[in-house]
């Protein structure tokens, strides 16, 4: 395990490497008189690199401390980092392959090397389908099992498990799949069920208290949305309105919509 964990580590430090290299590029780069970095295009493309590089990032090192730490579920966690990171850090490479353009493809450059780098590691030590077989195995043979839960600290943990007694009651199996069984038009939204969210304060969970929200702490979304995600809750809320009101909003339209957007009255939709 020791030297695929070492591999895993350098190769996303590596991607991480060549990812500032591309965004230091991208300000430097011009076109058309403008820095490439302000095209949307390639802003996309680098927030998206970041993100996955990220996920990498953290699903290696919670991965590394279940197996320091002796956890029991140590494989299943290190199967699951090595599955994404597998596939993720080749898709990183060619991105920032891409977001270098023609020096990208110049043998004396870091990023075609780390590019070729990439792929031959990943073949010299198996690919990602082992770690794969070993989660399809887990998860679907004879024994039903259950995605583990992360520890979100006291507070995400206590927060999701009231999450969860909630829509136990509020939104049970025969509602849900009263709801699913709709037609197709029918089931992106559900009136009453934002309505239920929004007298329970939790429309505006990480939301300012200035603004009426809660402030709660990014762990407590997180188990807020995994609890909602595994009961197939409809959506409710207006998130990108929401947040764009409370930055960018004159106070008139602050007072006017974002009262209606908590208590789960208000949908808007992106044209």
């Amino acid at each position: 395990m020791s030297a695929a964990w070492s591999w895993r580590r350098a190769r996303t430090g590596g991607a991480r490497h060549v990812f500032d290299l591309a965004v230091d590029y991208a300000k430097e780069r011009k076109q058309f008189g403008r820095p490439i970095g302000s095209f949307q295009a390639l802003q996309h493309k680098l927030v998206n690199n970041l993100m996955a590089l990220e996920g990498v990032r953290l699903s290696v090192d919670y991965a590394a401390e279940c197996y320091d730490f002796d956890h029991p579920q140590w494989r299943l966690y290190a199967a699951a980092a090595f599955a994404s990171a597998g596939a993720t850090l080749r898709q990183v490479a060619l991105e920032n392959h891409h977001a270098f353009g023609a020096i990208g493809y110049a043998e004396e450059h870091v990023a075609p090397r780390y590019f070729k780098r990439a792929h031959v590691d990943l073949i010299r030590h198996g690919g990602y389908q082992a770690a794969r077989a070993d989660l399809a195995d887990f998860y679907l043979d004879d024994t039903p099992r259950k995605v583990p839960e992360l520890d979100l600290g006291p507070s995400g943990n206590a927060f999701r498990e009231e999450v969860r007694q909630w829509l136990e009651e509020t939104w049970p199996t025969s509602r849900a799949d009263a709801f699913y069984n709709r037609p197709y038009v029918e089931r992106e939204y559900d009136p009453d069920f934002p309505r239920q969210l929004g007298a329970m304060g939790w429309i505006g969970l990480n939301w300012p208290k200035r603004v009426g929200g809660q402030e709660r702490r990014p762990l407590e979304l997180i188990g807020f949305i995994e609890v909602l995600e595994h009961y197939q809750a409809p959506r409710a809320g207006a998130p990108i309105h929401g947040n764009m009101l409370i930055m960018r909003g004159a106070p008139e339209q602050q007072a006017e919509r974002l009262p209606a957007i908590l208590r789960g009255e208000a949908i808007y939709g992106m044209g």
